[in-house]
C-alpha cells in the first residue's frame, strides 16, 4: 500500500482515496465533488508503453502522484481506450511503440479529442531525434529515464 500525505495534515493516512485507484476512479467518475480538495487531482492519464515493466512503473507513479489511470501497450489500443473513455485528460506515451509509433499516436489521439493534453516520454533528448512532422507546442517532453519528482512538473504543466 502507498501512503500519501494529506493536503495540510503533516502526516500521512492509509485511507487517504489516492491509494484506491479504483475506488477513486469510481468516486470521480460518479461524484466527483466528493473527493474535491486544494492539491489534489483527480485528472485521467493514460500511459501508453509498450514494455510492460516501464508502463507498471510509471502507472504506479501516476497513481502516486494522484492521478487516475489509464494504460496501453500499443497504439491501437490507446486509441482504442480513448474513443470509448471519456474522462481522459492527459496522455503519456513513450516514442517509440512497435507498429504505430509515438507521434502517430499523438497525431490521431488530438483528431479524437482535440483538447487532450499530451506528454511524449522518450529516450531521445530532443522533441525532434526520432523525425516526422513537428508536433504542436503544447505537447510537452519527458526524457527517460524520469523520477517522481520531474513526472510531477510535466503533469502539472499539461
Amino acid at each position: 500500500m502507498h501512503y500519501v500525505r494529506d493536503v495540510g495534515a503533516g502526516g500521512s493516512n492509509p485511507l487517504s482515496p489516492t491509494n484506491f485507484p479504483a475506488l477513486r476512479e469510481l468516486v470521480c467518475d460518479h461524484f466527483p465533488a466528493v473527493w474535491s480538495a486544494p492539491g489534489l487531482s483527480f485528472r485521467k492519464v493514460l500511459v501508453v508503453e509498450d514494455v510492460a515493466l516501464i508502463r507498471l512503473t510509471t502507472v504506479d507513479m501516476v497513481e502516486e502522484i494522484g492521478f487516475v489511470t489509464a494504460e496501453a501497450g500499443d497504439g491501437a489500443e490507446a486509441l482504442a481506450i480513448l474513443q470509448k473513455d471519456d474522462g481522459i485528460e492527459i496522455l503519456l506515451t513513450d516514442l517509440g511503440l512497435p507498429r504505430m509509433n509515438g507521434r502517430q499516436l499523438v497525431e490521431e489521439a488530438l483528431r479524437l479529442k482535440p483538447g487532450l493534453k499530451v506528454i511524449i516520454a522518450s529516450g531521445y533528448s530532443t522533441s525532434e531525434d526520432e523525425g516526422g512532422a513537428r508536433l504542436p507546442a503544447t505537447v510537452g517532453y519527458l526524457t527517460k529515464p524520469f523520477d517522481m519528482q520531474q513526472l510531477r512538473r510535466a503533469l502539472e504543466a499539461v
